[in-house]
């Protein structure tokens, strides 16, 4: 379990350092996937719970002070899709990587939306007829490169969950030859 988070982290770690400060400063208008929006779309699929929720907006709070922007259009993005990923994934077999990809493209124009409607409602800035280009560019992007990430992160997960096992069968065998 530990292994898992530290991998989570990790990934949340270089996936805002990737989209706020590498991509963006090299290439202001650069269309990237969204990597912590992969991860609240693993939160919701693994484990639709309420602590899934909060990570999902912490990873969003995160985003937005690494943005320098505004804080709060990410995080409530992130809990759209959290919600929209969740839904989905009751409804629909949401391991193959292709219908992986279809969330990720929903959820990302979801997020979009509800980044969108706060910076509206709280700022007063309204969305110009380009940035949605560039919001389907994105959310392209973020669907072809969420299953491979998702993928490493349920190896992690699983690696993770074999290792203990182990360790706990070791222990009751050593327990049970005492």
């Amino acid at each position: 379990m530990i292994r898992f988070v530290l991998t989570f982290a990790f990934v949340a770690v270089v996936g805002v350092v990737l989209q706020a400060t590498i991509i963006h400063s090299l290439f202001p208008s650069a269309i990237g996937p969204d990597l912590l929006l992969t991860l609240v779309l693993y939160l919701a699929l693994q484990s639709y719970n309420p602590f899934g929720l909060f990570v999902a907006f912490l990873l969003g709070v995160f985003g937005d002070f690494a943005s320098g922007l505004f804080v709060g259009p990410n995080a409530a993005g992130f809990i759209l899709a959290f919600h929209l990923a969740a839904f989905m994934s009751r409804k629909i077999y949401a391991d193959h990587p292709v219908i992986v990809a279809l969330i990720a493209f929903c959820a990302s124009i979801v997020k979009f939306a509800g980044f969108a409607i706060t910076l509206s409602l709280s700022a007063g800035i309204n969305v110009t007829s380009g940035a949605l280009m560039t919001v389907l560019w994105e959310a392209l992007s973020t669907a072809i490169c969420a299953p491979i990430v998702m993928s490493i992160l349920r190896h992690h997960a699983k690696s993770g969950v074999a290792s203990a096992r182990k360790t706990h069968l070791s222990a009751a065998y050593m327990a049970k030859a005492r």
